[in-house]
């Protein structure tokens, strides 16, 4: 039996519970989130106990693996950061699958995967470690999702495309078949894809055009 910590308290927190709960092989634990108000309460059953510094515990008091709960589209950073801070402390990835998700035999999935309800991901796909394909999203035949991507709930991705590290895929966006987007972009909610995409870009619209070229840290 796999014993989860779920890093992160809130709504994709919430969706995961769910999701795990069809999962006899695992059992959530507990929750970390740095929102101290939410320390000591109960999600859907399961205790807030401490924010992120409380990682190097959680193994001591049982947990074995962990699972990323932030989905936000300005929060791929943070989710690579605390992937790895896991990872340093001692605990597995654990993938989570939906039981309706729709997924090819014909796939390469690293750890820490989430496929989320109702999607579809379809043969000859790679999806990287901590990737999230969320609710209803497709993901065609042959793409490549880099490590800590987000493909959120009904984004649609034709064949070919690939995805690049920590890219977050807005809700209900298009990708036409063979584009490559660079790492670290936003797509914004909607829009439709055309044409590559640099890296640390925020595009948006139909077509998706730039509208700001993002900082690198």
């Amino acid at each position: 039996m796999k014993k989860i910590v779920l890093i992160g308290a809130g709504g994709h927190a919430r969706v995961l519970i769910d999701t795990l709960s069809a999962d006899k092989t695992a059992e959530v634990c507990g929750i970390l989130d740095n929102n101290r108000d939410l320390w000591g309460i109960d999600i859907h059953g399961i205790p807030v106990i401490g924010g992120d510094d409380f990682l190097p515990k959680v193994g001591s008091q049982g947990a074995t693996h962990f699972v990323i709960a932030i989905g936000g589209a300005k929060q791929a950073a943070l989710r690579l950061k605390l992937y790895e801070i896991a990872l340093q402390h001692g605990l597995t990835p654990a993938s989570v699958q939906h039981p309706s998700a729709i997924i090819s035999p014909r796939i390469k999935v690293g750890e820490g995967v989430q496929a989320l309800a109702q999607c579809v991901i379809n043969t000859g796909v790679t999806l990287q470690e901590n990737s999230i394909v969320n609710t209803s999203a497709i993901i065609e035949h042959d793409c490549f999702i880099e490590a800590h991507a987000h493909i959120a709930p009904r984004a649609c991705l034709a064949g070919g495309v690939r995805v690049g590290e920590g890219t977050h895929i807005g809700l209900g966006s298009i990708v036409k078949e063979n584009i490559t987007i660079g790492k670290q972009v936003v797509v914004g909610a909607g829009a439709v894809v055309l044409n590559n995409v640099p890296a640390h870009s925020v595009v948006v619209g139909v077509p998706a055009k730039p509208i700001v070229h993002k900082e690198v840290a």
